[in-house]
Order: C-alpha cells, then sequence, then structure tokens
C-alpha cells in the first residue's frame, strides 16, 4: 500500500509541475486537494465477539468456583476485555470540478482502531486467573467520490458526497492466560494472530465547507462507512503450557465452542488450513471483521 500512497504523491507532483504551463492553466484551475482527519466508530465484528465470549466464560467459570468451594462470592471477577469501538483516520483526495457544482475525488487513506484489556478472577485479593486480549484493525481504502457542492454564503458550501473504496485490511492480536489455581497445576498460554483481506466498501456523507481565501478553505464532515470482509488469512502462533511454539498458516473461522466446566457455548477465533469439524462447536463460519461505522472529519482543501 506505500506503492499506492508513492504513486498518489507523484501524481500531485506532476499536477503542480503541470500548473505552469498554458496547456494545463485550465485543468488545473479546478483542481484541489483535501487532507482530513476524523475519529469514528465501527461494528468490528468477531473480534469484539471473541471478547464478550471470554467475559462471559470468566462470569460462569466464577460462579462454578465458588458452587465447588461451597463458599458464595469467595471467587470474583474483576475487570472485562473490552471491545474495540472507535478509533483515528486519516485520509487524502485529489479533486477535480468536472461541471457545475460537481466533482469527482480520487484517493488514499489509512484507518486503526485497536483496544487492550484484561480480566481476572480473585481468591480474597489474591489473583488466581488473568487473561489479556490486543486486538488491533488497520486498513488502507483507495477510494473515489463524486462531490456536490451548494453555495449558502460567499464563503460558505453545503456539500454531499457519495462513493466507493477497494480496503486493504489487516489485523493482531495478542491473547494470554494465565493460571494460578492452588487447586490445579499453574499453566499459561499465548495465542497471536495476523491476518489479511481486501474487498469492496462504499460512503458517503455531508459537510460544510468554509473559504480561507482564494486558495484554501476548512471542512467539517459527517461520514458514514459500509464495508465488511469474510475472508481472512494468515498465520497464528500458539505457545502451550510447555513453552512449545506452534505456527499455523490458513484461513480464520468463528465459532461457538462448548465448555463441559460451564455447560455453555461461547465465541471462539481459530486459524486452520480446512473448516472445524468438531461435535463440541456450532454455528461454525468464515471470520468477519467489520469496518462499517460513522465518523467526524476536519480537514483543509488546497485549490491550485
Amino acid at each position: 500500500m506505500k506503492k499506492l500512497l508513492i504513486i498518489l504523491l507523484l501524481v500531485i507532483c506532476g499536477f503542480l509541475f503541470l500548473s505552469g504551463s498554458g496547456q494545463a492553466k485550465g485543468f488545473i484551475k479546478g483542481l484541489s486537494l483535501r487532507v482530513s482527519g476524523d475519529y469514528g466508530t465501527a461494528k468490528i465484528g468477531d473480534l469484539n465477539l471473541f471478547a464478550q465470549g471470554r467475559n462471559d466464560y470468566l462470569g460462569a467459570y466464577a460462579e462454578v468456583l465458588n458452587l465447588m468451594l461451597g463458599e458464595e462470592d469467595r471467587i470474583k471477577k474483576d475487570g472485562n476485555l473490552k471491545d474495540i469501538i472507535a478509533g483515528t483516520a486519516f485520509d487524502g483526495e485529489l479533486m477535480l470540478n468536472v461541471f457545475g457544482n460537481f466533482a469527482v475525488a480520487v484517493g488514499a487513506g489509512y484507518i486503526q482502531q485497536s483496544k487492550k484489556s484484561g480480566a481476572r478472577l480473585l481468591d480474597g485479593e489474591n489473583e488466581i486467573y488473568a487473561e489479556s486480549y490486543n486486538p488491533a484493525v488497520s486498513a488502507v481504502p483507495v477510494h473515489l467520490s463524486l462531490y456536490y457542492f451548494y453555495n449558502i454564503l460567499p464563503s460558505m458550501k453545503l456539500f454531499f458526497k457519495a462513493g466507493v473504496g477497494y480496503y486493504f485490511a489487516k489485523s493482531t492480536s495478542t491473547f494470554y492466560l494465565d493460571s494460578q489455581e492452588p487447586w490445579g497445576t499453574p499453566y499459561s498460554e499465548t495465542y497471536d494472530l495476523t491476518i489479511k483481506d481486501q474487498g469492496f466498501g462504499y460512503h458517503g456523507g455531508f459537510g460544510y465547507e468554509f473559504d480561507l481565501g482564494s486558495r484554501f478553505s476548512f471542512f467539517v464532515e459527517a461520514q458514514g462507512r459500509y464495508c465488511t470482509l469474510k475472508n481472512w488469512e494468515g498465520t497464528s502462533r500458539y505457545i502451550d503450557p510447555a513453552g512449545n511454539v506452534e505456527e499455523i498458516s490458513g484461513t480464520v473461522w468463528h465459532f461457538e465452542a462448548y465448555d463441559a466446566v460451564t455447560d455453555e457455548y461461547y465465541s471462539l477465533n481459530y486459524l486452520s488450513a480446512d473448516q472445524p469439524d468438531d461435535p463440541t462447536f456450532q454455528n461454525v463460519r468464515k471470520f468477519e471483521c467489520d469496518f462499517s461505522g460513522i465518523s467526524l472529519k476536519l480537514g483543509i482543501r488546497i485549490k491550485f
């Protein structure tokens, strides 16, 4: 994706060079560069379902332990694995006024969202079990948009936009657990996941643009985005209690796995070369990550 950004910068430099020639004068007059940053939400999908499943498991496991020990509320759950709900993004576009109040723009951006959290079980003040989870998702969308501008005041415009993008996405996550239960054997496990996917998405929004002179303007924009990716592949790295390392390449799957201790099913994400086939699994499907959400953009527009 760095190549795409470099190409975009070269195109900008080329347009700036051409602006000195008479042949390109009319074309360059309608050309501008938009640069923005935003903060927005995203559904995320199965990364969050996994966190919710672990929270449900720890709560149910604490109840089971209290029943086994015969002491109500002796074992307590502290904290939660948290969902990814929002993050930042940056974007750049080359815009060309095509006719009237209409303009087209081509550009690229970078979206990043992450959340680190942990949960544990306490026996009094002693930590007997702990989990930590550190998921992150990012994407480089290359997009094409159509704009319509409507003059409200001489220095203020209302605009609407709609377009399509192609998203190159990546996700990394680390899940770690450590058990120090006095009635069992202490152990720890680590599961790392690095995966990628790509596909189309759609966006639309509206905003206001304020002129700051003949060449510069400031804009604020609200945008909605739809993009769900369902063919994630990559590698996983598992470190078992004995310290042995197992690395696997394949497709990421999501399913609900049965736990005999709590007698319940919990969401899991698992990478394997083939679709998991186990009688203790239900609702097996490909892993999904959803970048759909809303965001607020702030930026500047530079007219050539």
